[in-house]
């Protein structure tokens, strides 16, 4: 997951924006093509501010609300993301007992600043009756979350690719997944004469739609999801507006 995308940073030898910024602890250069390392890094430093006894809960809610104001995306995003810090953390180079560690330090001041905002994160709840997108199931019949289906999203579209070229811009990204999936923020609504541009092409759109179904959607709780992606794909992509349903039907 881009932790970094969603934590404002710097490095050695350069001036912090915010004394709330994190400062790595090497230069630019020596975590060149190694993300890895300075999301683990992040992922202590965060848990560190946080579970720090040196602050109090109003530098710390100062704090969160910081890197939400330089996060350069939809709000919501980033409010799923503190709520995944705290409830999913995880990093491939940390043991289960050092996360769940690290949770627990996070989640007083997470959790805190996350009702301070009244923000509701209980999709299963009776608003969700009102809101018709898309609800991805687990085979326990659980709402997935959607900070999973969000990230997923963001690694296929949102961020570079090997070129350094993003795939789509954060905008319509925003518009694509509030358009889908509930749980995202206000409904959007794509104007047909406008449907979302993206560098990939439709063959790696449709692509994506599989893997993601084969992932997610393939459980009995689940009926009528590949039907309702299908009905969608081309009234949201450029690149799939002329597809026809059969045809998209025969290849997901």
């Amino acid at each position: 997951m881009h932790i970094e995308k969603y934590l404002s940073h710097t490095f050695q030898k350069s001036r912090a924006s915010s004394p709330y910024q994190l400062i790595l602890d090497k230069e630019e250069n020596a975590y060149a093509e190694d993300n890895n390392s300075i999301r683990e890094e992040l992922i202590s430093k965060y848990a560190s501010f946080l579970g720090s006894t040196e602050f109090d809960f109003e530098k710390k809610y100062a704090f969160l609300s910081y890197h939400e104001a330089a996060f350069k995306g939809q709000s919501a995003f980033y409010l799923n993301f503190i709520k995944w810090t705290y409830k999913e953390l995880w990093h491939e180079n940390l043991d289960p007992v050092t996360l769940e560690w690290f949770r627990r330090k996070i989640k007083p001041v997470a959790k805190g600043w996350l009702e301070s905002k009244k923000i509701d994160f209980n999709i299963a709840g009776g608003l969700q009756k009102l809101d018709e997108r898309i609800t991805v199931m687990d085979a326990r019949g659980n709402p997935i979350p959607v900070a999973y289906i969000q990230f997923w999203f963001e690694d296929e579209l949102l961020f570079e690719d090997k070129n350094k070229d993003q795939n789509m811009d954060p905008y319509d990204f925003d518009l694509f997944m509030r358009s889908w999936f509930s749980g995202t923020g206000e409904m959007a609504v794509i104007p047909g004469d406008k449907l979302l541009k993206t560098i990939v092409s439709g063959e790696y759109l449709k692509d994506m739609i599989k893997r993601f179904f084969q992932k997610y959607g393939k459980h009995t709780h689940n009926k009528g999801l590949r039907d309702r992606m299908i009905n969608l794909m081309p009234v949201t992509f450029e690149k799939l507006k002329n597809s026809r349903l059969d045809v998209l039907r025969k290849t997901l």
